[in-house]
């Protein structure tokens, strides 16, 4: 384990941090410490400034990075043979329904919100309610007469490790809602650096 989750004794890098050194000394207080000398840190890698000439939007590139997985409900990355990165929800909700709370279930880690290609918002795991009620995260949809597309794009940003919730299956769950609608789904696709999965009804 490292320092970027749990303030370990080797930082990213695996060199030594003042955490590690501390350490040893009050261990050096009650017993004695081998005569080894320390590992000096690594040096590291310069590589400069890198600039990006060229971009691309997600949705113009599906068809590109992935082929659609046709689902009635929203698959883990996990049943799609994908430990990490993203995976995109699409589906098609009928109109009209006036503006309400969407609420999706068990979002798996953080869910980026769309509809017809335009971003909404952000949905976490940590802060997200599926209740009726109005909080400070909520999302609100609107969809016109002739209905809309909702695209969910859930992003693994890691495994827990410790805890009753080690089995941490990454996915949003099989309900997502407004107040006047359960949306049933979809199409899935994952993406990993090498890869996208991609998930539509």
């Amino acid at each position: 384990m490292t320092s970027y989750d749990y303030h370990a004794l080797l930082n990213e890098s695996s060199d030594i941090t003042e955490k590690y050194l501390a350490i040893r000394d009050v261990i050096g207080r009650y017993a004695e410490l081998p005569d080894l000398s320390l590992p000096e840190a690594e040096e590291k890698l310069q590589v400069g400034q890198i600039q990006l000439i060229e971009h691309t939007t997600l949705f113009k590139s599906l068809s590109r990075l992935t082929t659609p997985v046709e689902s009635p409900y929203p698959v883990t990355m996990e049943k799609l043979g994908q430990d990490y990165g993203f995976i995109l929800y699409e589906t098609h909700i009928a109109g009209p329904l006036e503006k309400s709370k969407l609420a999706v279930q068990h979002v798996r880690d953080r869910a980026l919100i769309f509809l017809d290609g335009i971003y909404q918002g952000v949905i976490d795991r940590n802060t997200h309610d599926i209740s009726y009620q109005s909080t400070d995260h909520d999302l609100f949809l609107e969809i016109p007469e002739g209905g809309a597309k909702l695209s969910i794009l859930v992003e693994n940003m890691g495994r827990i490790n410790y805890g009753w919730n080690l089995k941490d299956p990454k996915r949003h769950n099989r309900r997502c809602t407004t107040r006047a609608a359960i949306f049933i789904w979809m199409e899935d696709s994952h993406l990993t650096i090498e890869r996208f999965v991609y998930i539509a009804r």
